[in-house]
């Protein structure tokens, strides 16, 4: 729901990182799709922000519309 926050931590989350509950974090998801694209596999990762580097190498390509590197979603 729009009044949800994604970057802090539940209780039980905090619990499994060993730190205080409401904490910053750094959420992953990822779905892996066959070939005909269809979702096969899907992995959520919680990730402390205060152990965390999040790093992004954007290629420089030619001039193109297709999107390189990362994409957004809304």
């Amino acid at each position: 729901s729009a009044g949800d926050v994604d970057w802090a931590c539940a209780i039980a989350e905090a619990e499994l990182l060993q730190v205080p509950a409401g904490s910053a974090v750094l959420r992953c998801e990822r779905t892996t799709r066959s070939i005909g694209e269809v979702p096969v596999l899907l992995s959520e990762h919680v990730f402390p922000a205060h152990l965390t580097v999040f790093e992004v190498d954007l290629p420089h390509v030619e001039a193109s519309m297709a999107p390189t590197g990362l994409r957004l979603v809304e």
